[in-house]
């Protein structure tokens, strides 16, 4: 199973891309920690514009995209949702933003 995680960033934000989103990391970990190195193959996007990660989302083609996101970069993560949606591939939104505000997630 193809996996692609995503942490939805401002690119130009130094802030926002000084340090990598560990939370990825430990989820790719535990997963291939349960179940072994051979189910999962894992894709992480740290940062880069909206138009390469959505290139990565089509040239990986994976079977989920998981995407994480802070308040500020909500509509960012929602962007690459609808664009992973359109290839008809499921979404999983995690993150701060959507963990404190889960009435906020979109209905469709």
């Amino acid at each position: 199973m193809k996996i692609l995680l995503v942490n939805a960033i401002n690119p130009t934000s130094e802030v926002e891309t000084r340090y990598p989103n560990l939370g990825l990391g430990y989820l790719a970990s535990a997963l291939r920690s349960s179940f072994g190195n051979d189910h999962f193959d894992f894709k992480i996007i740290e940062r880069g514009s909206p138009d390469y990660v959505e290139r990565q989302i089509a040239e990986f083609n994976p079977n989920i995209v998981g995407i994480s996101s802070v308040t500020q970069n909500f509509n960012l993560a929602k962007k690459y949702a609808e664009f992973a949606k359109g290839k008809n591939i499921p979404v999983i939104m995690g993150g701060v933003h959507i963990s404190m505000l889960p009435q906020s997630m979109p209905k469709s």
